[in-house]
């Protein structure tokens, strides 16, 4: 019953609304809906920015914005790619495929086909479209991709089976990678590398090996980074119940200590999700 001129004023007053509350990931939603309704350039830096942060709490939500968005906009690709994204984070391969087909840039439809290759385990498919890209791709973006495929690797496995990493595949991706000349860069790049590691080394009980590259990171940052932090949480995590691991009491002090140093809500909830699993582990043992 609304003029156009109407209804696109509403959805911008909306739009300036929620974008005062959109450190809340459920408010950055209803922002990014607003966004959307008005065809804004926008929803494509909400989505760099915040995917994982949405997709932590708020995947459901997405996936039903980006299924009305493509219904309504089909011929809109980046509205198929995100909508490709949040399918095969929430393992929908179905899904994943229709929007893959409704998709013509190579780059987009070879990165979703990527991630799509390894859920289905198609190891020979998943090097193919990966080697693609890597050939395109200039040398910061090449450096992202092997980091991205390397923690597709780890994340891809169900959480309650104990699929094994494989360990090799992952070095050769981070062998793969050429650090960047400017520091800033070389160094987000690096601490991304030891995160990697420090999850191979807790995958083979290498407690020694997680505690070096933790020490490396303190040593060119400090004690108290979040980063820092949330790495030692994780490794204590993986020791409870080990001859040096820590107590159930100092554990959920460590984990703490973690938690309340980390600068988003996301990241906050990424440790408290990983303590939650174990806890769940644990008592199913």
């Amino acid at each position: 019953m609304l003029f156009r001129s109407q209804l696109r004023q509403l959805h911008e007053d909306a739009l300036a609304h929620w974008a005062q509350h959109a450190e809340h990931p459920a408010y950055a939603v209803l922002k990014l809906y607003h966004a959307m309704a008005l065809e804004s350039e926008e929803v494509d830096s909400l989505m760099d920015g915040h995917f994982d942060r949405f997709m932590a709490s708020e995947s459901s939500a997405l996936a039903v914005l980006f299924d009305r968005a493509t219904q309504e906009r089909p011929d809109e690709e980046r509205l198929h790619y995100w909508a490709g994204r949040v399918a095969l984070q929430r393992h929908e391969l179905d899904h994943a495929r229709h929007h893959i087909a409704h998709i013509q840039s190579e780059a987009m439809k070879d990165e979703l086909g990527h991630q799509l290759a390894l859920l289905v385990g198609d190891e020979d498919e998943a090097q193919r479209l990966l080697d693609r890209q890597l050939k395109q791709a200039a040398s910061l973006e090449r450096a992202r991709l092997l980091l991205r495929a390397a923690v597709q690797r780890i994340d891809d496995r169900l959480f309650d089976e104990e699929q094994p990493v494989d360990v090799a595949a992952i070095h050769a991706l981070l062998d793969a990678v050429t650090l960047p000349e400017e520091a800033a860069l070389r160094s987000s790049i690096m601490v991304s590398m030891s995160m990697i590691q420090h999850t191979i080394a807790l995958t083979e009980d290498d407690e020694g090996r997680a505690a070096d590259l933790v020490e490396g990171l303190e040593a060119i940052s400090s004690p108290t980074d979040p980063v820092v932090l949330a790495l030692r949480a994780k490794a204590s995590i993986h020791a409870l119940g080990s001859s040096s691991g820590p107590s159930s009491q100092d554990l959920e002090t460590i984990v703490q200590q973690a938690m309340d140093a980390q600068p988003t809500p996301f990241h906050r909830a990424v440790i408290g999700l990983t303590y939650a699993e174990h806890l769940v582990n644990t008592s199913q043992n």
